[in-house]
């Protein structure tokens, strides 16, 4: 006798209720079994769909995760056409703009299938035009070569533009990147329910112009700033009736890019004071800049209250990794005291042929965070070392690191109160 049951007999909702664990982490093996499960039935394929293609990415050439859909504009339009109840399951929309979505002909097939989309929680926004035209014209309906977008994509000419506003505006949308070469982004696009905001590389000259204000502006809660210009028109810029582009006052994640000058310094430190709850603070320098500022940045006095996490990430260009470590650790001496820091995480960027820092440099970080009464509630001290896996292969790195935390961090490493944590990675250029 058969000792088990028959698949008829056990209930449809277990099966639902099995297939949702397996949606809800999402490694390779869990994909794998999805897609298989999606054959089993009819009953199975959209339980399995809606997991399937909770994220799409459309014209994006390098994926790390084979299990996210991709494909062309075309594609995608022809296929949410065939099966519009696939767009219904789209949670997370990753679009690269291509030349391609300049013809009108396309971005009408690509809007209708947008039209579909109905729960979407979070829209990315690429801008990979660097090819030539896709047909025989220089000219796409009468606008200007395609040569002329290799280096920018200007928000107002784009075609599919009132479709992403539309996604912009659904009441499930939480979250908007505009990653890079996005010139003329219009924050009156985002809608009321967007509280991450992320303005990436190339990502400048916010416009101010085009739809009337309806609503108060958005309550942003997470924030990335990559280009200074940007920056510094959410600080001065102003809607016409008056009120500013965003609001601040519920941000708790801020990230911004540094840069040399004393602008920058100006701008961080104007953005935090609008910030009354802000936790993370996040921020990305490279060796040719300075950090110069950073504390002075910081310095506003609801922060120093409610800041518990900072993260810093170093990218070295030139051949020696000394001085933005060394400016590092001095910003962290003037934040000293005037603070209620849980966790401080430092990734370094390391290229070929270069030394991070000496060892001087190292026992004066040591000694700054092993100061008596200067970092009270300071519980975790991570430090990433981001190397090319050929450098690493090189040398001993695994010896490196146990002798800096040996000979020159002994403090740290022997504190009772303060969890220091070092690991090297491969860099991905």
């Amino acid at each position: 006798m058969n000792q088990y049951p028959a698949l008829s007999s056990i209930p449809l909702e277990l099966f639902a209720a099995i297939i949702d664990a397996l949606g809800d982490t999402k490694t390779s093996d869990n994909c794998k079994s999805l897609m298989a499960c999606s054959l089993v039935c009819h009953y199975f394929l959209p339980l399995c769909q809606r997991h399937i293609f909770r994220t799409v990415v459309v014209n994006q050439n390098q994926r790390s995760d084979i299990f996210t859909p991709t494909a062309s504009s075309l594609s995608f339009a022809q296929v949410i056409s065939k099966s519009p109840i696939l767009a219904t399951y789209i949670k997370k929309l990753v679009y690269c703009i291509t030349a391609s979505d300049l013809n009108h002909a396309l971005a009408d097939k690509v809007a209708a299938a947008l039209q579909q989309i109905d729960s979407l929680q979070s829209l990315v926004l690429n801008c990979y035009v660097l090819q030539g035209p896709s047909s025989d014209d220089e000219e796409l309906n009468g606008r200007r070569p395609i040569a002329e977008f290799e280096r920018r994509l200007v928000w107002d000419e784009l075609p599919l533009r009132p479709s992403f506003r539309r996604l912009l505006q659904l009441p499930t949308t939480r979250g908007l990147t505009v990653a890079n070469k996005i010139v003329g982004f219009s924050l009156q696009d985002l809608g009321p329910a967007v509280k991450s905001l992320s303005l990436g590389k190339a990502t400048s000259d916010l416009s101010l112009d085009g739809f009337d204000y309806a609503g108060p502006p958005p309550a942003i809660t997470e924030l990335l700033v990559y280009d200074i210009q940007t920056a510094e028109t959410l600080v001065v810029g102003k809607r016409s009736d008056g009120h500013p582009l965003l609001f601040f006052t519920d941000v708790k994640k801020f990230a911004f890019v540094w840069c040399q000058s004393s602008r920058s310094v100006e701008l961080c430190r104007k953005l935090v004071s609008k910030m009354e709850t802000l936790r993370n603070f996040d921020t990305l320098v490279f060796s040719n800049f300075s950090l110069k500022g950073l504390a002075e940045g910081l310095a506003p006095a609801n922060i120093a209250k409610t800041l518990k996490h900072l993260a810093v990430s170093l990218y070295i260009l030139g051949s020696e990794g000394e001085t933005p470590f060394k400016a590092l650790s001095e910003e962290l001496k003037e934040m000293k005291g005037n603070n209620v820091l849980l966790t401080i995480a430092i990734t370094i960027t390391i290229p070929d042929n270069c030394t991070c820092a000496t060892g001087q440099v190292w026992n004066r970080f040591d000694e700054i965070l092993t100061s008596s009464g200067s970092w009270p509630c300071l519980k975790k001290v991570r430090i990433e070392f981001r190397i090319s896996r050929k450098w690493r292969q090189l040398g001993d790195f695994d010896r490196d690191l146990a002798n800096l935390t040996s000979t020159h961090m002994r403090k740290l490493t022997s504190s009772s109160s303060v969890d220091l944590k070092l690991k090297c990675t491969d860099r991905h250029d």
